[in-house]
C-alpha cells in the first residue's frame, strides 16, 4: 500500500478532508465517470435522459452540485450525466427503471467509475446490474450511505435542500451492496456529520454550498477515486477503500 500512495502523488487538503492530486499532468485517456442523479444544468461533458425529464433539468439542484463537487477536484474527467429523477406520485424522486437502464448504459459506454447520490428502495435489478458491472467489467461504483431522514430518494426537502431529521433509517441502497464504496459524512471538524448514522466504507465532507448529506460526501470520495485511477489505473476496489481509509486518518492527526 505504501507503494500505492507513492504513485498516487501529492496529498492536499480541501474542505477538511484530503485528497489526491495527480503527480503527473499525462492522464493519457481521461478517466470516465458516470453520475447517475437528478441531472445537472453544467459542468458535466453530456447528458442523457432515463425519464421524462431533459438531461439538463435538475429540479432538485441536486445533480448539478454533484457534478460541480466532481468536476471542481477532477477537472480532466469525462463526465456524463445520466438523468434518473422523474415525477413520481406529484414528488420528484429516482425511478428505480431508470437506474437500472442507466447502469445498462455504464456497462455498454466503457464507463469507469460511477457515482450514485442516491438512496432507493432493495431492486434485484439493480443489484444484479450493479454486481455484473464490478465483477465482471471492473467499473468502480460509489455511492452515498444516506441521511437519517427523506423527504425523497434524494433526501431533498420542498426547496430542494438537503436537510437534517431525527428520524432513524435503515441501511441504505444501492450502498449496502458489496461491490460499492459507501461513503458517510463528516463535518470540517472531521466528526461524523449528527445528520448521519450509518457504517460506511470511506467518509468525507458532507456540506457544499448551502447544502448537507452524504450525497455530497460520496461526490468527494468519487473525485478522489478518479485521481487515483488516473496514475494507478488497476487498483481494486479494496486497495481504493484501504487508501482512503487511510487518507482520512492522515488528515484528522
Amino acid at each position: 500500500m505504501k507503494n500505492l500512495i507513492a504513485k498516487i502523488g501529492i496529498l492536499a487538503m480541501t474542505m477538511g478532508m484530503i485528497i489526491v492530486v495527480p503527480q503527473s499532468t499525462v492522464w493519457g485517456a481521461p478517466i470516465r465517470v458516470a453520475i447517475i442523479d437528478s441531472g445537472a444544468t453544467g459542468y458535466v461533458d453530456e447528458a442523457i435522459s432515463f425519464t421524462s425529464l431533459a438531461a439538463n433539468d435538475d429540479p432538485l439542484d441536486h445533480g448539478t452540485v454533484v457534478a460541480r463537487l466532481i468536476r471542481e477536484q477532477s477537472p480532466l474527467a469525462h463526465i456524463t450525466m445520466l438523468q434518473v429523477c422523474d415525477n413520481i406520485d406529484g414528488h420528484f424522486g429516482p425511478s428505480p427503471e431508470a437506474i437500472v437502464r442507466a447502469i445498462q448504459w455504464v456497462i455498454d459506454n466503457n464507463i469507469d467509475v460511477v457515482n450514485m447520490s442516491i438512496v432507493t428502495k432493495y431492486n434485484s435489478a439493480i443489484e444484479d446490474l450493479v454486481n455484473e458491472a464490478a465483477i465482471r467489467y471492473g467499473i468502480k461504483f460509489v455511492a452515498a450511505g444516506g441521511n437519517k431522514s427523506f423527504f425523497s430518494g434524494f433526501a431533498s426537502d420542498e426547496n430542494g435542500n438537503i436537510v437534517r431529521n431525527a428520524a432513524p433509517r435503515k441501511p441504505s441502497f444501492p450502498s449496502s451492496n458489496q461491490h460499492v464504496i459507501s461513503v458517510g459524512a463528516v463535518n470540517t471538524q472531521g466528526e461524523i456529520a449528527s445528520y448521519f448514522s450509518q457504517d460506511c466504507d470511506v467518509y468525507a465532507d458532507g456540506e457544499a454550498f448551502g447544502q448537507q448529506g452524504t450525497s455530497f460526501a460520496s461526490a468527494r470520495i468519487s473525485a478522489q477515486i478518479i485521481n487515483s485511477l488516473a496514475v494507478f489505473p488497476n487498483a481494486t476496489l479494496q486497495q481504493l477503500i484501504q487508501l482512503l481509509q487511510q487518507q482520512r486518518i492522515a488528515s484528522l492527526k
